[in-house]
């Protein structure tokens, strides 16, 4: 939204995922997006046993993803002494006798007053997972943040000719038709 402090719109692409998606157009010669580094970041001293545990199975996940860079060590980090905190949470909940308790007050009349509340350990687990859930989508590692993100596949630089396109649209009609009686003229 124009003229919003702190609203300034999206974020601009990389121009990475610019070639990848074939949206490149000419931008201007100043603003230039780095190159990614690609590799295995280090892991911090300061992660406990739950998240160092939680780092190697990220690596390895995103390691098949083939999205991992030295420079996500940071977030990698928080998300993972973020998942060891829900992990301690989620045990502290597990040995509560119920998940919640009631609020008894008396207003200015005398009359006692009493609502069920949620447990602050159920809460503080509840917050733990949306912050876990919002770096998996950092990441790209939610089925729904997982189409979002493209993995180089080495033929980002080929043009595709008119002729290339005409056959590939061709067969995914006739893949269209094929799958589809009533498309391709065959009813019963």
């Amino acid at each position: 939204m124009s003229g919003v402090a702190g609203r300034s719109g999206r974020v601009a692409k990389p121009l990475d995922q610019h070639a990848l998606d074939g949206t490149r157009t000419h931008i201007p010669g100043k603003f230039r997006n780095p190159a990614t580094p690609m590799g295995d970041p280090e892991p911090p001293d300061a992660l406990g046993k739950e998240a160092r545990a939680e780092w190697v199975r990220m690596l390895e996940r995103m390691r098949m993803m083939k999205i991992l860079s030295p420079i996500d060590a940071k977030s990698l980090s928080e998300f993972c002494q973020v998942h060891a905190l829900a992990v301690r949470l989620q045990k502290t909940v597990d040995d509560l006798p119920d998940l919640t308790f009631f609020k008894v007050s008396v207003d200015g009349a005398g009359v006692e007053h009493v609502e069920p509340k949620i447990h602050p350990a159920v809460a503080k687990l509840l917050s733990a997972r949306l912050a876990v859930n919002k770096l998996l989508k950092d990441f790209g590692l939610t089925p729904d943040s997982r189409g979002r993100v493209r993995i180089p596949t080495g033929d980002e630089g080929k043009e595709e000719n008119a002729l290339e396109r005409l056959h590939r649209k061709a067969a995914a009609i006739r893949r269209v038709r094929s799958s589809n009686p009533v498309a391709a003229g065959r009813t019963s």
